[in-house]
């Protein structure tokens, strides 16, 4: 009788007597991201960039005539004559004009005047440029959020072959041109500062977030929790600190709206014109996901600032009990990016770009084993590119669930990781990059 050869591990023996080699696993991910990007860059040059197209024709008209408002009837009426006028002729752009025959003009002015700065009258040209920043900050982002918890480098490049092979809020942000992957490189710098974030790194940290939340509005609860977390700490010097690095980031937004050609007013008119968004442009049936609208179409009663402050308050709880530890501050970064999908009564797919922090916190070497299976599951569901081609359509509510379900399962195990008790961080462990992954 012929015994059978002993079942080893991944790093069995080989047939010379040699471990293989963990550079063979980082080749293949490596290839395997660069697949990734091509698929990404595929909705890429499927689209006109749509939702570019905005920030780039407002944007421009502002630079070159200034005083027009873009949020006003009138200010959105004028602004495609002056900026389109010596614009480059292209497929792209008419492409993208003929779909935006009305603007939507809601994004902040210092969004508008950042991209404004940079546009030329070659509309495809500025999309392609555009994309490609955006496809470095997606991987920049993802690698930097991955270093910061203390994932190997394995796992680092799993996590990025997920985002880019596999992640349909990525897909979209590709395909309609938003500043999603910025935002999460916008977070990877945050964690690249430093966390936790005491001193000179609580202003790098309080100016970033500023800038966060004044490019996009869906950033606005992430400097709230933060503060939040330094008043609960008793770390009254850093909310100082931070809060004069936000104040500088207001400073900067200023300035760089005025020079864009955005007066000071617009900024008040901004803030009005959010709060006023038409029901007819964030419609289910349009793309808008959010699982507080739906709720609060579904009880009669608007459930946007009551579940703001539910969530709030539960993340406050967690705090209380929980007795810190070094990755207090990524969590909280990343629990109130979570929420802010929750309970936003404006949620589009790419928005969902901003559970990858959760994602990457949930994968770390320390975290419970019950948070590293609800990170791996939340990566399936927000995978529902292979679902659309079972079914042979895309399925918004499909998507909805899908994309909810996986938030909801990482804002439980991070509020349930914040409530815990003080861990050492990965870099403390005394491993290895390479053996956190194994």
């Amino acid at each position: 009788m012929i015994a059978s050869p002993p079942v080893g591990n991944a790093y069995s023996l080989g047939p010379k007597g040699m471990p293989p080699d963990p550079r063979l696993a980082v080749a293949m991910l490596a290839l395997a991201s660069v697949f990734g990007g091509m698929r990404v860059w595929g909705h890429v040059t499927e689209g006109v960039g749509l939702d570019f197209y905005q920030f780039w024709i407002v944007g421009r008209a502002a630079r070159l005539e200034r005083g027009i408002d873009p949020y006003s009837e009138a200010g959105r009426a004028a602004i495609p004559p002056v900026a389109l006028a010596g614009a480059r002729p292209s497929r792209v752009l008419a492409t993208a004009t003929a779909y935006r025959r009305t603007l939507d003009t809601y994004s902040s002015p210092l969004l508008y005047a950042a991209v404004g700065a940079v546009a030329t009258a070659d509309y495809e040209r500025d999309h392609l440029i555009f994309e490609m920043v955006s496809m470095g900050a997606l991987i920049a982002g993802v690698l930097l959020l991955a270093r910061a918890f203390g994932l190997g480098l394995v796992a680092r490049l799993a996590l990025l072959v997920f985002a880019l092979e596999w992640n349909e809020p990525v897909f979209a942000d590709a395909r309609v041109g938003n500043v999603n992957r910025l935002q999460l490189a916008l977070f990877g710098a945050c964690f690249a500062c430093g966390l936790p974030a005491r001193g000179p790194r609580a202003a790098v940290l309080g100016l970033l977030l500023g800038v966060g939340m004044l490019l996009k509005p869906n950033f606005v609860l992430v400097p709230v929790w933060i503060a939040l977390l330094l008043a609960l700490r008793g770390r009254y010097r850093d909310l100082a600190i931070a809060a004069a690095g936000g104040l500088a980031s207001a400073v900067v937004a200023l300035a760089v709206s005025a020079l864009g050609g955005f007066e000071l007013t617009m900024w008040g008119r901004w803030v009005r014109a959010v709060a006023a968004l038409p029901e007819g442009i964030i419609a289910f049936d349009l793309g808008n996901v959010s699982l507080a609208r739906a709720l609060s179409g579904l009880s009669g009663v608007d459930l946007v600032i009551p579940l703001l402050a539910a969530l709030s308050l539960l993340v406050a709880l967690a705090l209380r009990r929980g007795t810190g530890g070094s990755d207090e501050e990524g969590l909280v970064l990343a629990g109130a990016a979570l929420a802010s999908l929750l309970a936003a009564r404006l949620v589009w797919v790419h928005y969902f770009v901003l559970a990858l922090p959760a994602a990457a916190a949930g994968l770390r070497p320390l975290a419970p084993r019950a948070s590293a299976w609800t990170a791996a599951g939340a990566l399936g569901l927000f995978a529902v590119r292979p679902l659309f081609l079972v079914l042979g359509r895309v399925d918004v509510l499909l998507a909805a669930v899908l994309l909810n379900l996986g938030t909801l399962g990482l804002f439980a195990v991070t509020l349930k990781d914040l409530a815990a008790g003080s861990r050492v961080s990965a870099s403390d462990s005394g491993g290895t990059a390479l053996e956190a992954t194994a």
